[in-house]
């Protein structure tokens, strides 16, 4: 267990990097690379999701939650990679908690290579069951992207099955696509 603070600045306790505060949730496991193998180079900052300048600027820790997507969610090369061309609107519903149509989370997959939960909430200790796992578990990865998918115009994965670095062959998985097919 981890621990993260809410913007109220009060202690609360993470499960896989996630809290059940909802002022909290899931900041740390964004903000953690430790959570996410490198997904993204850097990891997946702040102005990601927000407009942020400082910790306390307009958009962020502001009483009110302001979101201003950056590229690699909407899914803008070269940000991405521009293998799947639509660019993205991502949202979040404070109403429900879930964060939808990204990038980070599959939202530019088609049919078939789509994942199983590419909606996640905010607060879902759960989203992630092995997330300090290398390599992570394949219910884990189909949570975004079907490992391997099973239909795609791009290249036929049949007979590829899951397994250590059987994706890293030929995806980098930090936002830049497929490199060898």
């Amino acid at each position: 267990m981890a621990t993260g603070v809410n913007t109220a600045g009060t202690g609360t306790t993470a499960t896989n990097g996630v809290s059940t505060d909802p002022k909290a949730g899931a900041h740390n496991a964004h903000l953690n690379s430790t959570f996410f193998k490198g997904y993204k180079p850097g990891g997946i900052g702040c102005d990601d999701c927000h407009a942020v300048s400082s910790l306390v600027s307009s958009g962020h820790m502001n009483g009110s939650t302001t979101f201003t997507w950056s590229n690699f969610a909407k899914n803008i090369p070269p940000a991405t990679d521009g293998y799947y061309v639509t660019t993205l609107t991502p949202s979040y519903s404070s109403a429900t908690g879930a964060c939808s149509t990204n990038y980070c989370h599959g939202g530019a997959f088609g049919a078939g290579v789509i994942g199983t939960d590419p909606t996640p909430t905010w607060t879902d200790t759960a989203y992630l069951q092995n997330a300090a796992m290398n390599p992570p578990t394949k219910s884990d990865c189909d949570k975004c992207h079907l490992s391997p998918p099973t239909s795609t115009a791009n290249y036929n994965h049949s007979g590829i099955t899951f397994g250590a670095n059987a994706c890293n062959a030929c995806h980098q998985h930090d936002g830049n696509g497929p490199d060898a097919h």
